[in-house]
């Protein structure tokens, strides 16, 4: 949880583990703070009322986000391969002399990967299932339209990245299959992770 505020990301942070109580599972929460210190946040504050614990680790950014265990991350390892399956038409294979300059050089096309690659792994992690089938490249498709969304994307029929317009900004079932094809690259990438 990192929604740039802290006491924002605390209250979303309460907010999931309540809803996660009710759907009897408990992942494990943390929460990055920009200041834990000087947020007023102590112990105490991730009890309830009956001092039951929420479970919820709280975690300074550089203690998690520095260069070195960013790249060797598992996030970071999973937005790499899902940005090789996009520009290689779904290929995984990859060498060390990869180029992954357009990867980390534009912050959309790392952005994307990352975001695409964190909601199929949190499906995973929930037991949820990530086959690929027609039902999840739907779910896929959703995913992407709302990320691109929040990302200042709209609807055009001819795509123009510098406008933020974007051809493929509508229902699923109006794509062409080759395009279809693409919202199953993020399931195969996490469903083939070990």
């Amino acid at each position: 949880m990192a929604l740039g505020d802290d006491e924002k990301s605390f209250e979303a942070s309460i907010y999931l583990r309540e809803c996660f109580e009710r759907m009897g599972i408990k992942p494990e929460i943390h929460t990055i703070m920009s200041q834990i210190e000087s947020s007023g946040i102590t112990e105490i504050d991730m009890r309830n009322h009956k001092r039951q614990s929420y479970g919820i680790d709280f975690i300074l950014p550089e203690k998690i986000y520095t260069y070195s265990k960013l790249i060797d991350s598992p996030i970071e390892k999973m937005g790499r391969k899902m940005f090789l399956m996009w520009n290689n038409g779904g290929n995984t294979a990859s060498s060390e002399k990869t180029d992954y300059s357009d990867f980390y050089d534009f912050e959309f096309n790392y952005r994307s990967s990352i975001s695409a690659s964190l909601f199929w792994q949190i499906r995973k992690k929930l037991g949820m299932n990530i086959e690929v089938s027609e039902e999840n490249k739907h779910l896929e498709h959703q995913r992407w339209n709302a990320y691109m969304r929040s990302e200042g994307f709209r609807y055009s029929p001819k795509r123009n990245d510098v406008a933020r317009l974007h051809h493929n900004l509508v229902p699923f079932d109006d794509l062409d299959d080759a395009t279809k094809e693409y919202d199953a690259y993020p399931i195969i990438s996490v469903s083939e992770d070990t």
